[in-house]
């Protein structure tokens, strides 16, 4: 695996798996709520994923919350050492 992405695309129901597992190292620590795929999968549409190649190695969420307040969050594979698609180019 590079330690860059190559691509960040909108993230498909087909992401809903690999986006739960990103979650997964990040819910103890109180950073994010645990979220099942099939949660996800209902909630693609407000995710970009980072692909390296077809694996998923990061996701960014925004939701809007009562209509004024916007929550993100962005999570990425732990062996991937830096994220920096906007230093390096993307395709």
């Amino acid at each position: 695996m590079n330690s860059l992405p190559r691509r960040i695309v909108p993230a498909s129901a087909d992401h809903a798996e690999a986006i739960a597992e990103l979650l997964v190292p990040y819910v103890p620590q109180g950073i994010v709520l645990p979220r099942s795929p099939e949660e996800v999968r209902r909630l693609h549409a407000d995710f970009l994923v980072a692909l390296d190649g077809a694996t998923v190695v990061g996701a960014v969420a925004l939701f809007a919350v009562d209509q004024m307040a916007e929550s993100t969050f962005l999570l990425k594979e732990p062996s991937v050492v830096r994220s920096g698609c906007l230093t390096s180019g993307c395709d």
